[in-house]
Parts: C-alpha cells; sequence; structure tokens
C-alpha cells in the first residue's frame, strides 16, 4: 500500500478525467448464511481494499476519502 500512496502523492498515473459515480440496482433473490467473520474487499476502478473484521472504521474512512479524491 506505501507504493501507492507514494504513487498518488506525485502525481500518480490518474491522468482521465473523473467520471461520476454510477450505482447499479442489485436484486438479492436468496440470503446466503454469513458468519461475520471474514474480510470483504472494496474495489473502485484498478483499486482494491481489503477490509477484516474489527477494522479501524476511521482509517477505513480517510483511506477511501484520499482514493476518491486522487482520481
Amino acid at each position: 500500500m506505501y507504493y501507492w500512496v507514494r504513487q498518488f502523492s506525485r502525481g500518480g498515473s490518474c491522468t482521465e478525467t473523473p467520471v461520476q459515480t454510477q450505482w447499479l440496482a442489485v436484486q438479492v433473490e436468496e440470503s446466503l448464511p454469513s458468519s461475520g467473520q471474514g474480510p470483504i474487499f472494496l474495489h473502485v476502478d484498478a483499486i482494491s481494499v481489503e477490509v477484516r473484521p474489527g477494522a479501524n472504521l476511521d482509517l477505513l474512512t480517510d483511506v477511501i476519502r484520499v482514493l476518491q479524491h486522487q482520481c
């Protein structure tokens, strides 16, 4: 992750103009049991963030905010 923080602080490879976020409606037909113990993965374009149970939500919020304003 340190590599990407450095890339973004240098101006990285984000040369495209920002695109407005598009939301997709999803219909869930079957409820799957979840133990709530596994990580979740957030994917935004080429960036993926793994969030594990017990993660610091303030830090996650800050990371997402930085990523949103970089590209």
